[in-house]
């Protein structure tokens, strides 16, 4: 006979509940065979004794008869026990077959949890890469930019050299101007001083002249 201990499957490991579950249907199945099985030959051996030609007395008949329901009592107490373990066992195994099940869906729940996760880290990182290369473009604009505002600070340096040349030209050309301007200013006060001098010489020349005109023809008239 097959016993069952059925406390060799109450705690089943989680990840072999289910090879458990299988085995525990396969051997459930098979005792139920041999139970039947063996009632079959005892029937057999029991009508097979009974209708022998050189079967024995009837006491001993009787004898077998009796030990034969003894041991059809004993297989019926051993058979009701085994039966009841194999049903413990089920009921273990649909539990435990429950609880894997559970443990299926809590883990399918987490896979879609972290399938959900892992394709917004794949949208984030082509979101970052999206932004690296905007981030390159507008890196390489701005050195361009920079370039081309050095060129433009160089050329407008350079302008400005030119125009500072031209300013102190212009100043120069200025301070000589107003030299000039002050050297005639000055020939010219120079000139009306010389004039006034000129005037103030003739003038008194011409008194002087009148004078000694009128001296001459006064002497003229006196020797007439």
């Amino acid at each position: 006979m097959i016993f069952v201990n059925p406390s060799a499957a109450t705690a089943p490991a989680p990840f072999n509940t289910m090879a458990r579950s299988k085995s525990s249907g396969t051997c459930c199945n098979l005792v139920m065979a041999l139970l039947t099985l063996w009632s079959m030959v005892s029937l057999i051996v029991i009508v097979v004794w009974a209708t022998s030609p050189h079967m024995k007395g009837l006491a001993q008949c009787n004898v077998a008869q009796q030990s034969l329901t003894e041991k059809m009592e004993g297989a019926k107490v051993v058979w009701e026990k085994e039966k009841q373990a194999l049903l413990e066992s089920i009921r273990l195994s649909q539990e435990n077959q429950t609880t894997l099940q559970q443990e299926m869906e809590v883990v399918t729940e987490r896979l879609r949890e972290n399938s959900v996760s892992l394709s917004l880290s794949f949208q984030e990182n082509a979101m970052l890469h999206a932004n690296e290369i905007a981030l390159r473009n507008a890196i390489f604009l701005h050195r361009e930019t920079q370039i081309n505002m050095s060129l433009d600070l160089s050329l407008q340096r350079d302008h400005f050299e030119w125009l500072q040349f031209n300013f102190t030209q212009a100043v120069h050309q200025s301070h000589s101007c107003s030299a000039s301007c002050d050297a005639s200013n000055s020939q010219a006060v120079a000139a009306m001083s010389q004039m006034k001098a000129c005037a103030s010489s003739k003038h008194y020349m011409m008194t002087q002249m009148e004078r000694r005109g009128c001296q001459i023809n006064g002497l003229s008239s006196r020797g007439f």
